[in-house]
């Protein structure tokens, strides 16, 4: 009995798969649902819709001409496909799985299929134009564009094990083209079955998706997807932006980093009517002046010429007083504040306390900063918390600076590797090479070769930018900061200029008959102007030629014959005939003259070695860096105009988080700018009122020609000090190292007649006891997170409104976007019209407190600052009795070591006068450099740059 019903039903099923054949689209019988005799014809492939010995499921199921069956492990799946395509998704990928199958399948490796399991089902334009992107455009856009994708993972049971190795790849997609087409209940117009297939593109692989619907006559057409006129367009933009990006990265590269800051510029300070007075010994037996107040070497003063034409006057161990009626200082521009300019940013103040250490300064954690580490293990050496968190720090900052290419890597290795792994591999098995994608990231990755020779490379520099003498850094960052603030400086109108005028030559020459010849002449002209332009135009250009011109700077020979010679002379001619004069010529400005220029054929070979591995050491570091910058920049390019396109396409969606996004930025602005503008305007007032107490010495400075103008220094009186009573001293900072100290110079005088005040006097000055003046920087600051954190928590609660009532009353997009900005504007509200929390009061510089408070900071105010140069008078008082001198000296030699001053730093040092018999404030010992001071004299080593 068993056999007969067997057999009769497979009877009855051969007699309905011959009707359905028979009647074709008159009688349908359903596989998922959907006909089965639209699976006759495909791609001039003809299947069967079953073989005999199938046997019936009760699960649905999609057989082939082989005699294998498909069985989906759930019922409800072609109602879970349904609901996904109700809810606006545009894109559906699926991921089929086969359990036990092993993933065999006949001419795969041979084949034009990618990833047969891998299926995606579009609607409309917007679905097949994310095809058409990067195959990880969610994490490019933050995940705006996925807003209406959805993935699907489908199972799938065979009818017998394997049995899908036994089918050929084409036939394999047939089946699940079919399977994906059927299984709807509903297809809606515009629907497409994609997978993506590799084409050869004259050898190289091109991976396109094949799209496939179903037409009104129940056949199947397909189309490889091409993109349309305006992706072309967009993906124009992305290589444009990348393209300016790659030319332009170098001015990315923050300006405070080498602009004005690191600049030492020259101050002049005359000392009025007093003039200081020193005792000064030269001699090569500095031991024998025990009760010195300062002793140094000659080489501390090979940069004052001044000075040193002085002291080679000065015969050794003979007495000599120096009158020094003014005194020139080296300013960093660092320590100074400008009018429109305080350095109280928020990232500005983070980077200072933190980075640079500076919250040791603060007394609250001041005892703990300058505390020993390790202090019963390192009793021979101190190692201070502050010096040991410095370090910790440069590390920390090196890793945030390196956070970015990390970042790079971790989304590759999140989101890519796995595709583009795959991709290379079924290139390589049909003999196709991987096409680049524009990103050196994705073609090689970032565990190549090249990158792990950058990364050594990077890090051994650093190890030994660290461990090096500071004056290598010095010369290391002279270079780069010199390039870069070049790069920056140079006059591109001038160039221009010089551009118009070149091409204009045949006209201006020629008249009418220039126009003919110029025809010519452009032809070889152009390229030569175009070549200039771009190194004006472009950062990156412009700052590589400039290291490469240094790099060649060093390797030519430094003989003045050779300089001189008749071919330099034409070279040099010609050079300045074709380049653009002034700022813009190229030699003048790309080659970074130094202190070492000057140095001739005395320059060892030691030293060339060192300054070409120094100028070595910036080309390797500037190209591996911009080669990197290169690649994360372009990187952020593509997430930028992603998230972009994603916001514009899903407005309706992203409209209230962003406009809550803006809000919130806004108000954070608002909050610690205010901090900021209270700084400023109390340091425009101050300058004001300095000015206004300087104002007998400023006119005659600003009155003198402007070839005579100079930077210049003002020690300020006011009402209740008149007189400038304050200590001119000469310090030691460390053994060796000469500052000068001055009170109460507080105003400083540019050539352009800018006004600079001194940074510390500035925030001590903030600090007064007056209810004008800002106070605590810190305590500003904490103040506006209060305010800014309130600000948080009431947009929050404007959010959770309105975005729990728009479900209920189905609020559209502009409702709630209007609703978030009336919530969101009530902030603005209180702060600027109800409470006016950011009213701050003006600075009254007339005011009797005020004033007082100024007089006492004033009063207390001293600095020291680096010696540039000492100017004597002409009235040198030398001792010539040298009975007396041998006399001196004996007795100076005799004295108890009680009397000894020590070299160490003193923050309390005396002022230096000549009024104290038998006191040295000065010794100079020439014993081992007499021979090298005589030849600082003909050496131009003055420097302006650190």
């Amino acid at each position: 009995m068993r056999e007969v019903s067997k057999w009769s039903v497979i009877l009855c099923m051969n007699m309905q798969i011959l009707l359905c054949l028979t009647l074709g689209n008159y009688f349908k019988m359903t596989v998922f649902g959907l006909p089965v005799s639209n699976i006759t014809v495909v791609n001039n492939v003809e299947l069967t819709a079953l073989k005999e010995n199938v046997k019936l499921k009760s699960k649905p199921r999609v057989v082939s001409n082989i005699d294998c069956t498909f069985i989906t492990e759930s019922d409800d799946l072609p109602a879970e496909i349904d609901s996904q395509m109700e809810e606006n998704t545009k894109v559906l990928f699926f991921r089929i799985h086969f359990p036990g199958w092993s993933g065999n399948i006949l001419g795969f490796e041979q084949g034009n299929i990618y990833k047969p399991t891998h299926w995606v089902r579009v609607r409309g334009r917007l679905g097949k134009g994310l095809l058409l992107l990067r195959h990880n455009y969610e994490i490019l856009s933050l995940s705006t564009l996925s807003l209406n994708t959805h993935k699907m993972d489908i199972s799938l049971n065979q009818s017998s094990p394997n049995c899908i190795e036994k089918m050929d790849v084409s036939t394999f997609e047939i089946v699940l083209r079919e399977l994906l087409l059927n299984n709807l209940k509903k297809t809606e117009a515009g629907d497409n079955i994609c997978n993506i297939h590799i084409a050869d593109d004259n050898g190289v692989a091109e991976f396109v998706y094949k799209c496939c619907h179903r037409v009104q006559d129940g056949t199947i057409q397909c189309e490889d997807l091409t993109k349309d006129i305006w992706l072309d367009v967009l993906f124009t933009i992305i290589f444009l932006l990348k393209l300016y990006v790659i030319l332009a990265s170098a001015r990315y590269i923050p300006d405070s980093w080498y602009r004005v800051k690191h600049v030492v510029s020259t101050y002049n300070h005359r000392l009025g009517n007093k003039p200081l007075s020193l005792n000064v010994r030269i001699t090569k037996t500095p031991d024998l002046y025990r009760n010195a107040k300062v002793k140094t070497d000659i080489s501390r003063f090979k940069y004052m010429t001044q000075f040193i034409r002085t002291l080679q006057d000065l015969k050794p161990d003979v007495p000599c007083n120096l009158n020094i009626p003014e005194i020139k200082m080296k300013v960093k521009e660092q320590r100074m504040v400008t009018e429109d300019n305080v350095p109280v940013g928020l990232l500005k103040s983070l980077y200072d306390s933190f980075a640079r250490c500076k919250i040791r300064e603060r007394p609250a954690v001041s005892k703990c900063c300058y505390a020993d580490t390790c202090p019963q293990y390192h009793k021979s050496r101190r190692i201070p918390w502050h010096r040991f968190l410095s370090k910790l720090m440069m590390f920390i900052m090196m890793l945030i600076l390196a956070m970015p290419w990390i970042l790079r890597v971790y989304l590759y290795y999140q989101y890519e590797h796995e595709e583009i792994s795959a991709q290379k591999d079924v290139a390589s098995q049909r003999g196709l090479s991987f096409p680049f994608q524009g990103s050196v990231t994705l073609y090689l990755t970032p565990s190549h070769i090249l990158f792990i020779v950058i990364y050594v490379m990077l890090s051994v520099e650093y190890v030994l930018y660290g461990i090096v003498k500071k004056s290598i850094q010095q010369k290391f960052m002279l270079v780069v900061r010199k390039c870069f603030r070049d790069m920056r400086e140079g006059n591109i109108a001038d160039v221009f200029r010089w551009s118009v005028s070149t091409l204009l030559k045949p006209c201006t020459s020629c008249g009418v008959v220039g126009i003919f010849l110029g025809i010519i002449m452009w032809i070889v002209a152009l390229p030569y102007v175009m070549v200039i332009l771009s190194f004006y135009l472009f950062p990156t250009i412009n700052l590589t030629i400039r290291m490469f011109v240094q790099f060649i700077e060093y390797l030519l020979p430094r003989s003045t014959k050779l300089r001189n010679s008749p071919f330099c002379r034409k070279m040099y001619k010609c050079w300045k005939n074709f380049i653009p004069r002034g700022k813009t010529s190229i030699p003048e400005s790309a080659v970074v003259v130094t202190s070492e220029r000057n140095k001739q054929e005395s320059m060892t070979m030691q030293s060339r070695c060192l300054q070409l591995l120094v100028i070595l050491v910036c080309l390797i570091s500037l190209y591996f860096f911009i080669f990197l910058l290169i690649e994360i920049v372009s990187f952020f390019v593509e997430i930028a105009v992603y998230t972009s396109v994603g916001i514009i396409l899903n407005a309706e969606t992203c409209l209230t988080y962003l406009s809550f996004i803006f809000i919130l930025a806004g108000y954070a602005n608002s909050c610690f700018s205010h901090v900021v503008d209270r700084y400023l305007s109390f340091n425009k007032a101050l300058t004001t009122f300095l000015l206004e107490l300087s104002k007998e010495n400023l006119e005659e400075a600003t009155y003198l020609p402007g070839d005579q103008h100079r930077n210049l220094a003002f020690r300020v009186k006011t009402e209740d000090i008149q007189a400038l009573e304050g200590p001119v001293s000469l310090d030691e900072t460390e053994p060796g190292q000469l500052r000068w100290r001055v009170s109460r110079l507080v105003l400083f005088l540019g050539k352009n007649d800018m006004p600079f005040l001194p940074r510390k006097f500035f925030f001590d000055a903030c600090k007064m006891p007056h209810y004008a003046c800002p106070g605590e920087l810190l305590l500003n600051y904490l103040r506006a997170c209060g305010e800014f954190s309130m600000i948080v928590v009431f947009l929050l609660f404007v959010l959770v409104i309105v975005l729990a009532f728009s479900e209920t009353y189905h609020l559209s997009a502009s409702n709630q976007l209007l609703a978030a900005l009336a919530g969101g504007f009530l902030p603005w509200i209180f702060m600027n019209v109800v409470f006016r929390t950011h009213a701050s009061p003006p600075l009254d510089t007339s005011n009797k407190n005020f004033k007082i408070c100024f007089s006492e900071l004033l009063d207390k105010y001293e600095q020291n600052w680096p010696i540039d140069d000492i100017i004597v008078a002409d009235n040198v008082n030398i001792q010539q009795n040298v009975e007396e001198v041998t006399n001196e000296t004996n007795i100076l030699s005799a004295q108890d070591n009680e009397n000894n001053v020590s070299h160490a730093v003193t923050s309390n040092a005396d002022a230096i006068t000549s009024a104290e018999p038998n006191r040295i404030d000065l010794v100079i010992d020439i014993s081992k450099n007499r021979r090298k001071s005589k030849s600082l004299l003909d050496d131009d080593l003055k420097e302006t740059t650190l």
